[in-house]
């Protein structure tokens, strides 16, 4: 897999991008590095939290239960074990409607509505 990976973040900094003109930014990527994951436990930790919070995510969506459904026990005991609330936000359906409502007020027709 890091060799595929290697070499198609290769093309892509050699090619440039799929628009007409190329990506113009493309010279500020770096190199793409492959840790051993007992040296990246944070980036685990967050992989399992975001692979959690998907598939809890989809089975409510699936389910059309949003907040009637606790997490399971692995997510909630994630929720349970952060630092502080501003670590990171769960969204619930309302919260995510408030905040589309709010970004439409201050940039109108930024969702071409």
């Amino acid at each position: 897999m890091a060799e595929y990976s290697t070499s198609f973040f290769k093309e892509i900094k050699t090619r440039g991008g799929w628009a007409e003109g190329g990506w113009t930014s493309k010279n500020r990527l770096g190199d793409p590095a492959f840790p051993l994951a007992k040296h990246t436990p944070q980036l685990q930790a967050a992989d399992l939290f975001a692979f959690l919070s998907y598939r809890y995510a989809k089975a409510r969506y699936a389910d059309d239960s949003w907040g009637r459904v606790p997490p399971d026990a692995l997510l909630q005991a994630c929720l349970t074990n952060m630092r502080s609330q501003q670590d990171h936000e769960y969204e619930t359906k309302q919260s995510i409607e408030s905040k589309l409502e709010q970004a439409r007020t201050k940039i109108p027709g930024w969702d071409n509505r």
